[in-house]
């Protein structure tokens, strides 16, 4: 793993589309060795309901990766999976499907 960004309020589109005014370009800041098909930027939208998790990785004999997407709370001790079987390096989804913090 060479970087990990996450992007609130934003949300990738699943294919090229036409331009909007709205619509701007993810590009990553790591330089790995060879760049895949996936590390190039992608499409997004704004979206206040959405988050993006765009990574990069390097594989030394350049094998195709397959990720899996985890996350866990502040203060938490365990990592509760996302989402699995990921061939792209970024991911977007609906931040409601989070639990929400307990702020009492």
């Amino acid at each position: 793993m060479d970087e990990i960004t996450v992007l609130a309020g934003t949300r990738v589109q699943p294919q090229a589309r036409v331009s909007t005014p709205e619509m701007f370009t993810l590009g990553s800041n790591a330089s790995p060795p060879s760049q895949s098909r996936s590390e190039q930027p992608v499409n997004a939208v704004k979206d206040r309901s959405y988050i993006t998790v765009r990574w990069s990785t390097h594989d030394e004999n350049d094998d195709n990766l397959i990720y899996s997407l985890y996350y866990r709370g502040d203060n938490e001790r365990d990592w509760k999976l996302l989402k699995t079987g990921l061939t792209d390096k970024f991911y977007s989804f609906d931040s409601g499907l989070l639990p929400m913090a307990d702020t009492r």
